[in-house]
């Protein structure tokens, strides 16, 4: 087996030093022989292995009548592994664009979905409280405080607020209140505050 003096390290270049000591004596063995390179359709076919992550070695195992070297050769004189890892750089980075990307389309389709809802149901929600006639609520949607709430979770989740504000299928959204800065409370906030301290006890 060759040792790192055998291998002459300092001598080696960039693309050689990702060699394994068996790849790189194949390879050094094989640029002592003429053997003719490999095709440039042959090149590319198992470039894409490569790239795939199968190693040189399986390669030549999948490919009968390739020698290591030759496959080596190619690796070499190809920069395989530099453009390996370049590949897999702006794989990661587009990947990291279309995921944040998708995350706030994700935040905007909520809040929209959420606003659309405030806006149709709005007007009804505030009849009713003011004539307490329950005809008012004509199915307040997303359709309903069940699908409302997977709404707020969804959209807390997707912005990092989870747990800031609960809401609870019961009739009820519950919120931790907190006294507005620009102004006093009002009476029915106030009591409401109070209603919900209270219920939490």
């Amino acid at each position: 087996m060759e040792t790192e003096k055998d291998l002459d390290l300092p001598d080696l270049t960039v693309q050689e030093l990702c060699l394994s000591a068996r790849e790189l004596h194949a390879y050094r063995a094989w640029k002592g022989m003429a053997q003719p390179k490999l095709s440039p359709d042959n090149q590319a076919r198992f470039f894409a292995l490569f790239l795939k992550g199968e190693s040189v070695e399986e390669i030549v195992r999948l490919n009968r009548g390739y020698s290591l070297g030759q496959i080596v050769q190619a690796r070499v004189d190809g920069d395989w592994d530099a453009r390996r890892d370049a590949y897999l750089q702006d794989l990661l980075n587009n990947t990291r664009s279309i995921v944040q990307q998708t995350a706030l389309e994700s935040i905007k389709f909520v809040a929209d979905v959420m606003a659309a809802a405030h806006k149709k149901h709005g007007e009804a929600a505030r009849r009713y409280i003011q004539s307490g006639d329950e005809k008012e609520l004509t199915g307040f949607a997303i359709e309903g405080l069940r699908e409302y709430k997977t709404a707020v979770e969804t959209l807390q989740k997707l912005t990092g607020q989870e747990g800031k504000t609960r809401v609870e299928h019961s009739g009820v959204v519950t919120v931790d209140a907190v006294a507005p800065v620009h102004r006093p409370l009002t009476a029915g906030e106030a009591s409401n505050i109070i209603r919900l301290k209270v219920g939490k006890k």
